[in-house]
């Protein structure tokens, strides 16, 4: 097979993934999610890639919020932004959590471009729910990729500063909470796969976003 036939083939492959994650996704979806928030609870929507798609307890690790997952497996910021409509502005979050950046460079895209992309996001966001909160999880290490260290480091330094430049758009660095006394990236905190994490390295991310919201976000 020559190589322009397997850059089709690879690219084809990952849209028909990219797709059938989506469509997962709004199986997953229930209609109690569009209840109305009269009562007074705050509603927390967290999107972007598989991590947030396979968060099963994002619920549970929430329950004074309502909470809606709208994550589809291997998305970038980019699918993020033309799938907005549906995994976004569908609902009328409080709170939005983005976990994107982490498939964009392991399939190539420096942090600059991340960065690009980021910023189209977080504009969307900002002008079509200018009262919701904006906090972008870092992307996070793992054993899987830990050879790309060095780029996702100087994204987290790109997107943090993006945060910093509005009141409402926080960033949450997860990435030294799951590294060890070496500053080894911690292997008991994935799957089998080395990529996507277990119960304990969801803890983390819960205990971590939970002081965001407290301390930044004031809920």
């Amino acid at each position: 097979m020559s190589r322009k036939r397997e850059r089709l083939v690879v690219v084809w492959a990952w849209g028909l993934l990219l797709g059938l994650g989506i469509f997962a996704c709004s199986r997953q979806i229930g209609s109690g999610v569009l209840a109305s928030d009269s009562d007074g609870t705050k509603t927390l929507l967290f999107t972007g890639s598989s991590s947030i798609r396979m968060w099963k307890t994002v619920g549970a690790d929430f329950p004074e919020f309502r909470t809606i997952n709208t994550g589809f497996g291997g998305s970038q910021f980019s699918d993020l932004l033309r799938l907005q409509d549906s995994v976004i502005f569908k609902y009328t979050p409080d709170v939005v959590f983005v976990y994107e950046g982490d498939n964009d460079i392991a399939l190539g895209k420096k942090a600059d471009w991340v960065e690009s992309d980021a910023k189209e996001v977080i504009a969307s966001i900002r002008t079509r729910l200018p009262n919701a909160l904006l906090v972008l999880i870092a992307p996070k290490p793992s054993p899987s990729r830990w050879h790309l260290r060095a780029e996702y480091i100087e994204t987290h330094q790109r997107l943090k500063a993006l945060a910093d430049q509005d009141d409402q758009v926080f960033f949450a660095n997860v990435w030294p909470l799951m590294l060890d006394e070496r500053q080894k990236v911690r292997g008991d905190l994935f799957t089998s796969d080395s990529l996507h994490m277990n119960a304990d390295g969801y803890r983390i991310w819960k205990e971590h976003l939970r002081a965001v919201l407290k301390e930044e976000c004031g809920y």
